[in-house]
Formats: C-alpha cells, structure tokens, sequence
C-alpha cells in the first residue's frame, strides 16, 4: 500500500534539466478534476485532485479510511507537471501523457517506462 505511494512520490520528486526560464509554463486544464490511482492491494488507493487555479491535493485511503491528506500547487508544460508540495515546499516533477482525456499516464523519465495510470473520476 504504503510502497505504491512512495514510488508515486519518487517519481515525482525526479527533476528535469534544462533552462526553464521560458518554458511555456501553464495550467493545463486537462488536469482539472478528481484522478484515482489504485493501489496493487485492493483496499489501498489514492485520490490527486487538480483544482483549476493551480491548487491540488492527495488523498491516500486504506481500507476505507483516509491516511493521510498533502496539499500542493502544481503547474505544467507541453510534457512536464510541477508539483509543489505544503508546507515544506518540496518541488516534484514529472513527465506527463494523456492516454485519453480520461486516462493520464505518469512516466520514469530515466528509462521511459509507466509508472503510474491514473483514471479520472467522473464528477
């Protein structure tokens, strides 16, 4: 369960070379919405809210009960989402691909390879 969420949150933390200094910087408002990643166990899953302003948060939930809750901003570029996280401001970031508008892939920019599916939660 719990290690479902690290290698999630490894991910993340991976950061991208370059001069961002005029990167296209936006908010895609692709990611607005409620996004559930399920665990391997079936009684561990996490919820990524992307609120359409720049804010967000995770939810991970274990047999039903809510574990623990993160608050962050996040922003994006053609390929790359950047997520911020409260209060400690640790910045993540991580490759991004839209399977379809309901489906999000996050990917290992290191060898390329999924690590995470994310399925959008209709409203």
């Amino acid at each position: 369960m719990k290690k479902l969420l690290y290698l999630f949150l490894t991910v993340l933390i991976v950061a991208c070379s370059g001069d961002d200094s005029n990167d296209g910087t936006t908010l895609n408002s692709q990611f607005v919405g409620s996004w559930l990643l399920e665990g391997t166990e079936e009684v561990y899953s996490l919820i990524i809210e992307f609120n359409a302003e720049g804010t967000g948060s995770s939810t991970e939930i274990y047999d039903g009960t809510t574990e623990n809750v993160s608050l962050f901003t996040w922003s994006t570029t053609n390929t790359y989402l950047t997520i911020t996280f409260s209060p400690d401001d640790n910045v993540s970031v991580v490759e991004y691909e839209f399977i379809t508008n309901d489906k999000l892939r996050i990917i290992d920019s290191e060898d390329e390879t999924d690590v995470a599916i994310l399925n959008r939660i209709p409203d």
